[in-house]
């Protein structure tokens, strides 16, 4: 499993979203503050709101805001509205042609792994990451 870019953007947008004192705040200038890729911040955006982790507002007085209070909003929230589902291993999400399930070694140590991992993104929350 490894934590993307766009979800490291996610993380840093959403915090910028709930450092904000305005109803709805523009992309663009949220990029430029955080020195983001406005075009990438802005597809991220997109998919957080998709996911209702987020608000999008069009117009002059337009952007985007937190849905959710800040202690709302999980890690695995953000990553599953990112990336979608994450594995440890490729054989577990069937994207690997080597992998006999039947005579796998590994598999209950990495599910017990990939459990524990999704525990703990389930208890890191946005006001959690914002306050480290």
């Amino acid at each position: 499993m490894i934590i993307t870019k766009e979800t490291e953007y996610a993380v840093l947008g959403l915090i910028g979203l709930a450092n904000q004192k305005e109803e709805y705040t523009d992309v663009k200038n949220l990029a430029n503050k955080l020195g983001l890729s406005i075009s990438l911040l802005s597809k991220i955006f997109q998919k957080l709101a998709k996911d209702k982790i987020i608000d999008s507002k069009f117009g002059p007085t337009g952007g985007f805001k937190l849905i959710k209070q800040p202690q709302e909003v999980t890690l695995f929230q953000i990553m599953d509205s990112i990336q979608g589902e994450t594995k440890l291993m490729k054989c577990f999400n069937g994207k690997a042609l080597y992998c006999n399930p039947k005579k796998c070694y590994m598999k209950n140590i990495i599910k017990t792994l990939e459990n524990e991992i999704d525990v703990t993104l389930k208890n890191t929350t946005l006001e959690r990451m914002m306050n480290q």
